[in-house]
Parts: structure tokens; sequence; C-alpha cells
């Protein structure tokens, strides 16, 4: 049976950790527009989002008063630099009558390098084949869409992709986010006791889940 992990320690120390650096706000909300206006000197990015802005002339329309570049994020003591990552899964169906022609389908597309590199050619996917994604054809891909006086900085990707983390989504996975973010959210504004709070979060989220 599913159960909520949110009564530990890492999780009362990341709040609290969160808590600090509202402090130092000062009481102002920080927004992403405010990143896109050049006040902010941190903003977490997917990489379609550096593939999309970052080219002229988008990242002039976007990002007009300042130059960016993308690198990890620091990481505490105890942490690393794991990013969030999600996956398209592909499957066949057991009531398939053509379970070898679907087989053969799904290794075109999962495992043919000339159907992965596309991803990079043809949107702003990433493949799930290594040597696909650090090929000198990828590279020059994603250089194209670059103004002519600016280079991707890619020398962090590999990196990234090894220590990206997939979100299993199980049957309602979005309510109990929701509930979960909404109401660590709303402890991180306070001065209430951590552990009490996620204690009472747990046992709510553990009620819903024993209903999956």
């Amino acid at each position: 049976m599913l159960t909520s992990t949110l009564q530990n320690e890492d999780v009362y120390s990341a709040i609290e950790f969160v808590r600090k650096l509202n402090l130092l706000n000062r009481g102002q909300n920080v927004t992403s527009e405010m990143f896109d206006k050049g006040k902010v000197a941190f903003c977490p990015m997917m990489f379609s989002e550096y593939r999309t802005y970052k080219p002229y002339p988008w990242s002039v329309k976007k990002y007009s008063n300042f130059e960016w570049e993308c690198l990890p994020m620091p990481a505490g003591p105890s942490g690393y630099n794991a990013s969030q990552m999600d996956s398209l899964l592909c499957g066949i169906s057991k009531m398939s009558s053509k379970k070898k022609m679907a087989w053969e389908f799904l290794k075109l597309l999962c495992y043919d390098e000339t159907t992965q590199e596309s991803l990079f050619k043809y949107s702003q996917g990433v493949s799930v084949l290594k040597n696909v994604s650090t090929s000198k054809n990828v590279t020059k891909y994603i250089q194209e869409d670059a103004p002519l006086d600016s280079s991707y900085n890619l020398e962090f990707f590999d990196d990234m992709m090894e220590q990206a983390i997939t979100i299993k989504k199980l049957d309602g996975y979005d309510q109990l986010y929701s509930m979960a973010d909404s109401e660590i959210r709303r402890v991180i504004g306070t001065n209430e006791d951590i552990e009490s709070a996620m204690q009472n979060l747990n046992d709510e989220l553990n009620i819903l889940l024993e209903k999956q």
C-alpha cells in the first residue's frame, strides 16, 4: 500500500531552509516576471524553455535587459543537484493482435538513433539515448538556434540527465500534489511547528491514498 513520506528530517529541514530564504525577501513576493526583467539572480528553468528563449529574437523579446546562462543549482552538504525529468512512456496493449509489429515500432521510436535525434531537431525534447544526446549532430542542431554571438553551454547537460529524477505519478497524483503543495506553502509563510504540520498533512494524504 502506498503511503505518504512527509514525516522525515529531510522534509523538515527543506521547509526550514525555504523559510529562511523567504525571510531574505523581506516580505516581497518574487515572481517569474521579475526574473524576466533581470531583477532576480536565479530561476529554475526547463530545458524546453532554455532552447525556446535563449535564441534570437526570443531572447531579446523576453529577456531584453540582461545576459543570462544556465548552470547547475547549488546543493547543500546533505543534498545533490537533482533535476525533475518528465518522461513519455510507451507500451504495448496485451490485447494487441500485432505484438511483434508493435515491438518493432516501439524500438524505432525509442532505440533508433535517427528517430531520437529528431527530438532535438524538431522539438524541445531530450533523447533517452545518452550517445545521441551528446552527439555532434545534436550539438549542431542546438547551436543553430543560438544567435551568432552566443553559444549553448551544454557542459552540464550530461551530469544533469544522470542525476535527473523521474516523478512516478499514481492515480489522483495531481490532487495529492496540489493539496500537499498548498499546505506546505502555507506552513512556510507561518511560524507553525513544521513537524506537527507535516504529521497532520501526512495523515490527510494517507487517508486519500487508502482510497486509491
